[in-house]
């Protein structure tokens, strides 16, 4: 039997019907696994396609730093300094552009206050959050919350929960809403007016004033624009086809 085994032509006598079967077999196999490799490549790309905002992408990559230890200097990646979170959280994100790059904490604050795009209203999730006029930052992630490499660590706080002073926003736009979701009717997208507040001709509070819309309204946006400074603007349509420019840190989503 081991001589038979280990014959060259060992394949030859296997019946014709059967060998038919494994071709079949083998093909059938192979067939299977080019789709499988094409839904694994296609898989990932449909992903990105449907990607979270740019803030929130910033705002998932800092987080994953919670808790790693300080130390000067550092850009992680298990431990940090205020400006090297920053911009390691830029960096994983594919953002580093949004912030210049490297940079310092007093550089981070003077480049973009000279570029007209710090105040200390209308912080949106994303931005730079700047403390004792550039001594500390943070990324701010909305609704009073801000990440920032502490002495004790990588930690979550309040805004002005910490024992110097908070100085400004760094306003970057990472949060506005898609130009591709505005765009599509069948997904427009809606606020509701936080406030009774007017709706003005342009992105400007000293712009000709349309009407005033009362607190609750729901507003349909029609587009975005951020101002630095001079916070985040948007357009909306009223339902009887008024049309305006308003605050959207005057508004809630709908």
């Amino acid at each position: 039997m081991a001589a038979i085994e280990a014959h060259p032509n060992i394949q030859a006598s296997v019946p014709a019907h059967r060998l038919s079967r494994r071709v079949h077999g083998i093909v059938a196999s192979v067939l299977a696994l080019m789709v499988l490799a094409s839904v694994v490549v296609v898989a990932p790309v449909a992903a990105r396609d449907t990607s979270d905002s740019q803030a929130d992408r910033v705002i998932a990559s800092v987080s994953r730093h919670l808790g790693a230890r300080y130390r000067w200097g550092s850009t992680g990646p298990s431990t940090f300094d205020c400006s090297g979170l920053v911009y390691r959280a830029f960096k994983q994100s594919h953002l580093a552009g949004k912030i210049g790059g490297f940079n310092t904490a007093h550089g981070y604050y003077y480049d973009f206050r000279k570029r007209g795009r710090t105040s200390k209203r209308d912080g949106q999730p994303g931005d730079i959050v700047v403390y004792d006029r550039g001594g500390h930052v943070g990324i701010y992630l909305g609704g009073g919350k801000v990440i920032s490499a502490l002495l004790s660590g990588v930690k979550r706080h309040p805004l002005r929960g910490l024992n110097i002073k908070f100085t400004t926003f760094v306003h970057l736009g990472l949060s506005q809403e898609s130009t591709m979701d505005i765009a599509r009717a069948s997904h427009a997208t809606y606020r509701r007016a936080a406030h009774a507040l007017p709706l003005r001709a342009r992105p400007s509070g000293t712009a000709r004033f349309v009407r005033r819309v009362h607190k609750d309204q729901r507003l349909k946006v029609l587009a975005t624009r951020d101002l630095g400074h001079r916070g985040v603007w948007i357009k909306v349509k009223l339902p009887g086809g008024d049309t305006g420019w308003a605050r959207r840190s005057r508004t809630t989503p709908a």
